[in-house]
């Protein structure tokens, strides 16, 4: 995640947003990069992503603290579904920081969040690996494509949950490169 201030500043937004996110209740998952920078040589990436659970009640605490905390809201998007927003971009305006919601309306987005492991110096719970290889999947930019292959290589896979949850999202196809790459010998 970009910061005006570096890594002391990086490490002060974690805070904050882990402090709005137990003020309001709401149970998240770490997604995106900044996940993949849990488990990978850290990169540049511009936001931070989070799965939250949908709970109208709860995301309205966190958006409310979030905004508390300096940040605005850029994007929502389907604001008046029962079930909440799918999606909220929250900025603040004197930085660069950017905080983007992703709303579990999905079957795999819960298990995200359940499946989710309180990493060392983490003040978030991350998504596992498997769980970002499947998100990397879906999204397919060339940079999610990179972070897919490093994920994949450097840890253990359990690939039978992977490959369910690739047929589920229709992703097979580009788990099969993927796994193509990393075994080549293996056809």
């Amino acid at each position: 995640m970009a910061s005006a201030e570096g890594e002391e500043g990086i490490a002060r937004v974690f805070r904050e947003i882990a402090e709005a996110v137990a003020k309001s209740g709401i149970e998240v998952a770490l997604i995106g990069g900044a996940a993949v920078n849990t488990f990978e040589d850290p990169r540049y990436t511009k936001d931070l992503d989070l799965t939250v659970e949908a709970d109208r009640v709860k995301i309205g605490r966190l958006v409310e603290s979030l905004l508390a905390a300096g940040f605005e809201v850029t994007r929502e998007q389907d604001a008046s579904e029962p079930s909440g927003p799918d999606f909220i971009q929250l900025r603040r305006r004197t930085t660069v920081d950017m905080v983007d919601l992703i709303v579990a309306k999905t079957e795999f987005q819960e298990l995200v969040i359940r499946r989710a492991l309180r990493a060392p110096g983490q003040v978030l719970p991350v998504a596992t690996v498997e769980d970002l290889v499947i998100l990397k999947l879906i999204a397919n930019r060339p940079v999610d494509q990179r972070d897919a292959f490093l994920l994949a290589r450097d840890n253990a896979i359990d690939w039978p949950y992977v490959e369910r949850w690739a047929a589920t999202w229709d992703v097979s196809d580009r788990l099969r490169a993927l796994r193509a790459i990393l075994e080549p010998n293996s056809g």
